[in-house]
């Protein structure tokens, strides 16, 4: 097997497990790290093989987790546990290394842009079916959704979101389930649209993909990610041309969804329940609160990896963790590491800032997205984790190709 195959075959090996599995761990054995570690090497003998500029690659490669690795230390005067910041200072590492497998994947061959889209529209859609599944097998045999959740995640050793809709509502009929795999719903959206004739999906195919994409998001019972899916969902359609029918088609459904299957009018009636969006937005509250102070402390420089706000914790386990992540992450690494990351990101999705003539509306869409995507980091923790690089990674593979002079979007021919 040529290296070129093997890299791509171990990168979207690692892509599926991270969309799939919602923590490393599979019988004891951290199988993600197991996919990650002949990647990285393969992937480090591709940058320094490049024949166009190798060193870039390994400068981002080095350098840039050496600079981040300084607010490993700072959190040690306050006496807080240095195997927390190591944590956190994972996560950061794993981010930034599916980016960088991403960068490396792509560099010298752009159509492998086409097959990692492909990859991630199918896998997410076959997480979406499995939610479907698993609604219909318990109501059909009278068990909790909950149940099924639960026993899931207690076999990979985490809690995943998942609670029966009656806990709040003896009328409602339903249940919350939420993957990990959520995260990718609405950049899967606007790409089944915008980019359906360079996928090569017909437009039934474009359709079926859309509707397990939203009923998924439904299921998720998430405010942002409703609203996520709905904005790529219209960016996709106004990019796209002569695909108008497919999106009054696509609401119909979901109008006629609402209405005769209890599950999910149940789902829609019950999210924006006036005592069910305080309690959800109440702990919110309270962090964002905790986190200010804790941000004013150190606003230049925060207080370092792995550190919280001691009268604020929402995670024993996790600690550094919060829901309203931007402004903890401000907290954690100041002004200056927060600015740093997002002077990384723009150089990483420079595609993005190329206004040429040619195809800025879908550009400005895209910069839409990934600006939603971010400012989710006020409410959801989603900015440093694995399956978000999964997300980097399809935002950079659409802003690639938006840089061809001859896109061709979705039109009616």
């Amino acid at each position: 097997m040529s290296s070129a195959r093997l890299d791509a075959w171990l990168f979207s090996f690692y892509t599926i497990l991270l969309i799939v599995l919602p923590t490393g761990n599979f019988f004891g054995l951290n199988v993600k790290m197991v996919a990650f570690v002949p990647l990285f090497f393969v992937m480090l003998f591709r940058a320094i093989g490049k024949r166009t500029n190798p060193y870039w690659m390994l400068s981002c490669l080095v350098g840039v987790p050496l600079y981040f690795c300084y607010w490993v230390f700072p959190g040690q005067t306050g006496q807080y546990d240095l195997s927390l910041a190591f944590a956190q200072y994972r996560n950061l590492l794993i981010t930034l290394a599916g980016c960088w497998f991403a960068l490396v994947y792509i560099s010298e061959d752009r159509t492998r842009s086409l097959s990692f889209i492909r990859l991630v529209l199918w896998v997410v859609a076959a997480m979406s079916v499995l939610k479907v599944l698993v609604t219909v097998y318990c109501l059909m045999r009278g068990i909790p959704v909950s149940t099924i959740m639960n026993g899931i995640g207690n076999f990979f050793g985490i809690k995943l979101m998942s609670f029966e809709l009656d806990e709040a509502d003896p009328d409602a009929v339903g249940s919350r389930i939420m993957f990990t795999s959520d995260l990718l719903l609405a950049p899967c959206c606007f790409a089944a649209i915008a980019m359906r004739r360079r996928l090569g999906f017909g437009r039934l195919t474009m359709f079926t993909l859309l509707l397990l994409y939203v009923v998924s998001v439904i299921f998720g019972f998430s405010r942002f990610h409703w609203a996520f899916c709905g904005l790529a969902i219209v960016l996709g359609f106004a990019v796209a041309k002569g695909e108008k029918w497919i999106l009054l088609l696509l609401v119909a459904a979901v109008v006629l969804s609402a209405l005769f299957i209890p599950a999910i009018s149940g789902i829609l009636a019950l999210r924006f329940a006036s005592n069910l969006v305080s309690d959800s937005d109440a702990p919110r509250h309270v962090q964002i609160a905790a986190l200010s102070r804790f941000f004013w402390n150190a606003p230049l420089l925060g207080h370092g990896w792995g550190t919280y706000a001691r009268d604020c914790i929402r995670s024993t386990d996790f600690p550094y963790s919060y829901e309203v992540e931007l402004l903890a992450l401000l907290g954690q690494i100041g002004i200056v590491g927060v600015l740093s990351l997002f002077l990384l990101a723009g150089r990483y999705f420079k595609s993005l800032f190329q206004w040429r003539k040619n195809n800025v509306i879908f550009r400005m869409a895209m910069l839409a997205l990934l600006t939603t995507f971010i400012v989710g980091g006020t409410t959801n923790p989603m900015l440093l984790t694995s399956i978000s690089s999964v997300s980097y990674a399809l935002f950079l593979m659409l802003g690639d190709l938006s840089t061809e002079p001859a896109l061709q979007l979705s039109s009616k021919s």
